[in-house]
């Protein structure tokens, strides 16, 4: 990751450098402004006028769709971050592509049209990364904006210029596409490790929150996203205001159905951020055909319906039956609307609304899009299936610290509750000897992080007691699960005077071995597992600094009294660290017996 990311990432905005270069030059002529001060060149008035048009589009693509997979508990930063990302790359990269296709490879220029339309080739992309996200590397993701682009413009020009179908919306040449070849790329990458679900696959309720937030952005803005390229006036006009309709409409049917469809008659959040919006993808494809508004409003009503009754049985239906892991439910938000909204284009052509089509030609542009996005899907799937590209093992999958430098103060571990003490101390840690226990005996680690206590109803906690009583810390060697994987174990250093984890810990060999901190520790700040066979649950070990087989003790540790709670030892009276008020967080297992 240190070396493959920065030198793929420069090395293809060296080669997006030498295309505009090469290629690309303004839609404005420069001399045509100088020859007068009194009028502006009739091409800089166009681009004025249109340019509040790409202002909505761009704030759905690097706001709207960016928050929209906030969702994961520990996934921000990587569904803000890398959403930046792709489409910073995607917008340059669909440029070139699409201005290279319309030009028949001639030197083209650009101006706010192509800007909109550069835009809308990276949403494609973004739609499939709905459907990856939290399984891929930013390395997978920078490989798939490349090709998906180059398949996205050849369908577009496919569709445009030799079905001549009427697609101004989008529905069929963005939304479905998108959701299809990013199903296809999800089915090829599918991870069998994953099929019982995820810890971190779900959210909280912050995470949810900032989710909706990437939805009211969109609702908002949809109506220009489907207006953006089509005739000023008349068909402008038309495809905000069936937009507009449809999108209430739609708002309307999903909160009914979400309700219909849970237990208690309760709200389903996934639904409202998402179903929400299929109103705007289903009446995209005719936004601009004169259909009448309350044919807009019953196309919103039925994207609504069939996008909560998506999430509720086929996104399930999808991971078990056909292993196509879907995370944030793109069939249902892009590529289902997608399909009714160009099956409504045939409907509409067929009752003469539009005459610039045919029937045929829609059925061909929705079928070219859906297959032209599976077939560039499957190889997208296989190219980035190569291991290469970085990939993190099933076990690291949606947790942002695997490609992000994480804040180091997090909160604190459900396990504990919150501390009295709130004095802002900085944290420090100290050199000191502790036992790691198990259920089996006590023993060390390959890992701290990794430290057992499999097979016990309770957690096992050593305390420490520092040189003073301001700098409070706690070791908690923890349980995550009923016959879990040793592994999944996570040892951390809590600062009791903030109630946070200051860090988890790494590095520790396997033979209780000195090991260094990976904190920004100094050299001579380090930590080491000392296994002593004697601790129990009646008590403090009587040969507490014991050395461990075939290990050395320490001559600069300092005596350190250790005390292990368990279930059978929640009714000791005595505290570790003297003077002080009883917590549940000092003297208490998660689990009881």
């Amino acid at each position: 990751m240190r070396f493959k990311f920065p030198f793929l990432a420069i090395g293809l905005e060296v080669a997006m450098i030498v295309l505009f270069g090469l290629f690309v030059g303004y839609e404005t002529d420069p001399q045509s402004s100088q020859l007068s001060n009194i009028t502006k060149p009739p091409q800089t008035d166009a681009f004025l006028q249109e340019y509040p048009l790409f202002q909505d589009v761009h704030v759905m693509i690097f706001v709207g769709f960016g928050f929209l997979m906030t969702f994961l508990k520990k996934y921000g930063f990587s569904s803000v971050g890398i959403n930046l990302l792709i489409a910073a790359l995607g917008l340059q990269w669909g440029t070139i592509v699409q201005g290279l296709l319309n030009s028949h490879g001639h030197n083209f220029k650009i101006g706010i049209k192509e800007m909109i339309n550069a835009d809308f080739s990276t949403a494609t992309v973004l739609i499939s990364f709905g459907a990856v996200l939290g399984k891929t590397s930013p390395i997978q993701m920078l490989i798939m904006t490349i090709l998906e682009i180059a398949a996205f413009a050849a369908n577009e020009y496919v569709v445009v210029e030799m079905f001549m179908a009427s697609d101004t919306g989008a529905s069929m040449t963005i939304h479905a596409f998108g959701a299809y070849f990013g199903l296809a790329v999800s089915g090829v990458l599918y991870r069998p490790g994953l099929k019982e679900g995820h810890k971190y696959e779900e959210s909280v309720y912050h995470s949810d929150l900032f989710a909706v937030i990437g939805t009211l952005f969109l609702w908002i803005f949809w109506p220009s996203f489907n207006s953006a390229v089509a005739d000023p006036r008349e068909k402008q006009y038309l495809a905000i205001f069936n937009t507009y309709l449809s999108l209430a409409a739609c708002v309307i049917t999903t909160y009914a159905l979400s309700s219909l469809v849970t237990q208690r008659g309760k709200l389903e959040m996934v639904h409202i951020q998402n179903a929400t919006l299929s109103g705007g993808v289903a009446v995209g494809t005719c936004a601009d055909m004169d259909i009448h508004p309350h044919v807009a409003m019953i196309i919103g009503s039925i994207a609504g319906l069939i996008s909560v009754l998506g999430y509720k049985f086929l996104t399930p239906f999808f991971a078990a039956k056909l292993r196509i892991h879907d995370t944030c439910g793109v069939h249902n938000l892009h590529g289902l609307p997608g399909v009714v909204g160009g099956l409504a284009s045939i409907v509409a052509i067929a009752s003469g609304v539009q005459n610039g089509s045919s029937v045929t030609r829609q059925a061909s542009a929705l079928g070219s899009s859906i297959g032209i996005a599976v077939v560039g899907g499957v190889l997208t799937g296989l190219i980035l299936k190569i291991p290469l590209w970085e990939q993190s093992p099933d076990m690291h999958c949606y947790d942002d610290s695997v490609y992000w430098e994480v804040p180091r103060q997090r909160e604190h571990d459900s396990y504990f509750f919150e501390h009295e003490d709130n004095n802002p101390i900085e944290p420090k840690i100290w050199a000191v000897d502790f036992p790691v226990l198990d259920a089996c005996g006590v023993r060390g680690s390959g890992k701290l992080e990794a430290s057992s206590t499999c097979g016990m109803n309770g957690v096992l906690i050593p305390f420490l007691r520092p040189e003073t009583e301001d700098q409070k810390l706690m070791i908690g060697n923890r349980q995550t699960g009923a016959n879990q994987d040793c592994s999944e174990s996570v040892m951390k250093i809590y600062d009791m005077s903030k109630s946070v984890a200051i860090d988890n810990y790494e590095g520790l060999p396997k033979t209780a071995q000195e090991g260094r901190l990976h904190s920004g520790l100094s050299e001579k700040e380090k930590i080491t597992a000392t296994p002593c066979a004697s601790v129990s649950a009646a008590g403090p070990p009587e040969a507490a600094h014991a050395s461990p087989p075939n290990t050395a003790a320490r001559e600069d540790a300092r005596p350190v009294p250790r005390w292990a709670v368990t279930p059978a030892a929640q009714d000791r009276t005595a505290d570790p660290v003297p003077n002080r008020a009883r917590s549940p967080t000092w003297a208490r297992a998660r689990h009881p017996a």
